[in-house]
């Protein structure tokens, strides 16, 4: 259960890194000639941050029933 947690406490970091690099990677950069911003850096983005809500709330729904069956 211990690694189980560890685990998840992991992915979440890494999916809430990947969400930070990836947003800033499409602000920093401005938009060379009035280019659109690309669909993958958009989709790519939205993913991460997806996915890092996802651990998230894992997270959070192990915990309240880890704590209720006490």
């Amino acid at each position: 259960m211990e690694t189980l947690n560890a685990l998840r406490w992991v992915g979440l970091a890494v999916c809430l890194a990947l969400t930070f690099y990836t947003v800033s990677w499409t602000t920093k950069h401005p938009r060379a000639n009035g280019e659109p911003l690309g669909r993958r850096r958009i989709l790519l983005s939205a993913l991460c941050f997806v996915s890092a809500a996802f651990v998230l709330i894992n997270l959070v729904v192990s915990f309240i029933i880890d704590t209720s069956r006490g």
